[in-house]
């Protein structure tokens, strides 16, 4: 089941909203549901962002909705509360977590910070995360699932259309993992996603990632 004809206007909508921008909420919700509305998982969560009806008010048609109104009626609203309490949400990284848990949006802001561990109800209900399976989930572990779904050809063409009727002055399209939150704005991107890609998969600490972040930098810089 695909997106509506309606989804880039409704994804440029909550944009203007949240400051969120497509290509950080299309491969969150690909995660999530595979960009169907009418999707529905066994403990009831529903629609093309899994909104859990005792977390996330949904009316009993919802995934009968089509995307674009799905985004309009709940997934803006939703995103546009959590913004309001944690600040901006500035990549693709930060969406997912925002949709997986807001709370430790100001308690786990690094790559390496832990959001949930294995024994607790929120590690078991959401295990597959911990794709590396080292007990916790934590905010690389998102990054590496929201860039796993950046990679999917139908995702890609999903963002290009939103792209193709993009606002003035929305710029270029940024990197969907790193965004503005682990970069340091446009021309930034490959880098950051370089390195939340070694912290993912070799678990970094903060001073190795700081390492490697100049190791990839200067690869950068002498392949420019």
């Amino acid at each position: 089941m695909s997106v509506d004809a309606g989804f880039p206007a409704a994804l440029w909508a909550m944009y203007a909203a949240t400051g969120i921008r497509p290509e950080w909420i299309v491969p969150v919700l690909y995660s999530e549901s595979g960009l169907n509305p009418a999707s529905q998982n066994s403990i009831g969560c529903v629609g093309i962002n899994q909104a859990c009806p005792f977390a996330v008010p949904t009316p009993p048609d919802y995934t009968t909705w089509t995307a674009s109104q799905q985004m309009v009626g709940v997934v803006t609203p939703m995103y546009r509360a959590i913004v309001s309490k944690f600040g901006p949400l500035r990549s693709g990284t930060r969406v997912y977590q925002g949709n997986f848990l807001p709370a430790t949006l100001a308690t786990a802001p690094d790559w390496s910070s832990v959001i949930a561990t294995q024994g607790g109800a929120v590690y078991a209900a959401n295990s597959g995360l911990d794709w590396q399976r080292t007990g916790v989930i934590r905010v690389s572990d998102l990054g590496h699932f929201v860039g796993k779904a950046a990679g999917n050809s139908y995702v890609q063409s999903v963002i290009a259309s939103a792209y193709a009727v993009a606002p003035t002055g929305v710029g270029p399209e940024s990197d969907p993992v790193a965004g503005f939150d682990y970069g340091s704005g446009p021309g930034s991107s490959d880098v950051a996603r370089n390195v939340a890609m070694l912290v993912g998969i070799l678990g970094l600490g903060a001073s190795a990632a700081w390492l490697a972040r100049q190791q990839v930098l200067r690869r950068h810089l002498r392949a420019a």
